[in-house]
């Protein structure tokens, strides 16, 4: 169902959201000072950012519009509005991340950049309260078939597959942030050889953890 995919995606960006949010908060107080943790974190947030802006890309792009052609009620103009402010506060974000990568005692930075990921964090939750309430399971399953929402799963797998790179950080950021449960229900919007390509990415995306 493609409800699934959406809840999915959700939960673990919004994990996504805490983990910063907490993670921030130590270095503000001078708590996380393992150098190997701080260049974890900051592939961690540019992770956040990227599956952020991929998902809302998607939802623009690809499901918004199906939805609509399938007369499913929803505020699409609010919804559209929102994913614009967002953005907007995912630019500010980026050029942070990376003068944090420069000089990671810039505590400046560090502050702007956890004021930035709590407006986006408020910003988030009722925006997806909407989503989920809207595009329901039972709502889906009411406008479209079974093969139909087969055939968007594998249009939104590609999608979020093409625009979420570097994917050896950002798809094991997606699935590492679900719980065990989640991931079974993500999986047709992940790759069919995600096993692998985790083991494949490690060295790439161990730092995250």
């Amino acid at each position: 169902n493609i409800a699934d995919g959406l809840i999915g995606i959700h939960r673990s960006i919004t994990r996504g959201f805490t983990i910063a949010e907490e993670t921030l908060q130590c270095m503000v107080q001078n708590t996380l000072s393992d150098k190997q943790s701080l260049n974890g974190f900051l592939e961690y947030l540019r992770s956040l950012v990227t599956l952020v802006h991929a998902h809302h890309s998607t939802e623009d792009r690809i499901v918004f519009p199906i939805f609509r052609t399938k007369t499913m009620e929803a505020p699409y103009a609010l919804l559209g509005k929102e994913h614009v402010q967002m953005e907007k506060l995912l630019n500010q974000i980026k050029p942070l991340i990376e003068k944090l990568a420069e000089d990671k005692q810039d505590m400046v930075s560090i502050k702007k950049l956890q004021q930035l990921i709590q407006a986006l964090h408020d910003l988030w939750s009722p925006h997806i309260e909407i989503e989920q309430c809207r595009f329901s399971g039972s709502t889906i399953s009411t406008h479209m078939s079974t093969e139909e929402q087969q055939q968007i799963a594998q249009r939104v797998g590609q999608h979020m597959t093409e625009n979420a790179k570097p994917d050896y950080l950002v798809i094991p950021f997606l699935f590492y942030n679900l719980s065990s449960q989640d991931r079974k229900m993500m999986q047709p919007f992940l790759p069919p050889n995600i096993t692998s390509l985790l083991t494949t990415w490690k060295d790439n995306w161990a730092t995250m953890k």
